[in-house]
């Protein structure tokens, strides 16, 4: 395995030289030579994460890797993580995905196989996979995020990245972008250019709430559903209720309902008193005291006043529910207190009623 690592070395400060590619050909190398230990098999040793058919899979990728056919290897690569997420095969399409020029992937990779190498693997190992991620790192710009609280929710260009504290560093394109962070008490925005290479740290502080909320933005929010913010009384203060649009409706009902009687029974009351004033004019001129008049007449004209009362009293009623149920309302949406707990001032009613002959008038001001 250590000549197979020396080739690849040469044959890629060779393929395309200068210093930095040696650290990218000494990681392919040591990525190949890993799957070279298949002899500890028959040795009795403890195998690696990648067997059976996954093996198999993995030397498929290999022998792409060892042709350069790259798009080839990241396709076996990306199929064999779908079942096998162990760090030789992240490290392997770190690699793959570096030369096909997805650094940030690359990076994502690279990170993972770092993240999880296995505490017995050689300490040789892990230190090509920082010298890997440390190249890839000089095409990308790095960042070290951190939010003011936790499980806010991190975004780079609108898209979501994870909840703080975020558990390693951020790489981005070089060029310009939006961080933002965000839960449910408010969010802040900060844009950050970087170029490759570059590392920074950037602090996003979402901004505390305050203990209470002012006077004009308690007279100016919108109503929340049953949820208070942090250090606010959920209970209005003392004084301000707030006024149901129930009473209103019941008090507009019964109005129109008490007008519409009257009106009706009135009507019928007047058509009564005409019929009896009819009846009258053909008695004679004592009326029914006459001892010439008709006991026919006589009981009709007396059962048309009989129902004229009737009707007018009913109408009366009518008149009076209507009237009482439409000052009732009336006096609830002028008088009902207000957040002030006083009610309000300024207000003047003047009602009028006016009845002449079939017609009922109800008119006013306030």
């Amino acid at each position: 395995m250590v000549v197979r690592r020396r080739r690849w070395a040469a044959a890629a400060r060779a393929h395309f030289g200068g210093e930095r590619v040696i650290v990218v050909a000494s990681l392919i190398a040591l990525v190949l030579a890993e799957v070279g230990t298949v002899t500890r098999f028959a040795r009795g040793e403890t195998p690696p994460a990648i067997v059976d058919a996954p093996r198999a899979r993995y030397r498929q990728a290999e022998r792409a890797m060892s042709e350069k056919n790259w798009i080839e290897a990241h396709r076996i690569l990306i199929d064999l993580w779908q079942t096998t997420k162990t760090h030789d095969v992240a490290a392997s399409l770190a690699v793959v995905e570096y030369q096909l020029g997805r650094y940030l992937h690359a990076a994502r990779s690279m990170t993972f196989a770092i993240q999880n190498l296995p505490p017995k693997e050689k300490p040789e190992v892990g230190e090509r996979y920082r010298e890997g991620l440390a190249e890839i790192r000089s095409h990308l710009g790095t960042l070290l995020v951190s939010v003011s609280r936790p499980r806010a929710e991190v975004l780079i260009d609108g898209v979501s990245i994870g909840q703080s504290p975020l558990e390693s560093d951020v790489h981005v394109l070089p060029g310009t972008h939006e961080f933002e962070a965000r839960d449910e008490r408010g969010s802040v925005k900060e844009t950050v250019t970087i170029g490759a290479g570059e590392s920074r740290t950037l602090r996003l502080a979402l901004a505390a709430r305050s203990a209470a909320l002012s006077a004009t933005e308690r007279a100016t929010a919108p109503p929340r559903s049953g949820r208070s913010l942090p250090g606010e009384d959920p209970t209005p203060p003392q004084g301000e209720t707030q006024r149901s649009t129930i009473p209103i409706y019941v008090g507009l009902g019964f109005t129109a309902v008490g007008i519409a009687t009257a009106l009706g029974f009135g009507i019928v009351a007047d058509g009564k008193a005409g019929d009896a004033r009819a009846f009258e004019r053909r008695l004679p001129p004592n009326g029914c005291n006459d001892a010439s008049a008709s006991a026919e007449e006589c009981a009709a004209a007396r059962d048309a006043l009989d129902d004229q009362r009737r009707n007018a009293i009913l109408s009366n009623v009518g008149l009076g529910i209507g009237l009482a149920a439409g000052v009732g309302t009336l006096a609830y949406v002028i008088f009902w207190p207000s957040s002030s707990g006083k009610p309000a001032t300024g207000a003047r009613t003047d009602l009028n009623l006016t009845m002449t002959g079939r017609e009922v008038i109800l008119s006013g001001s306030f």
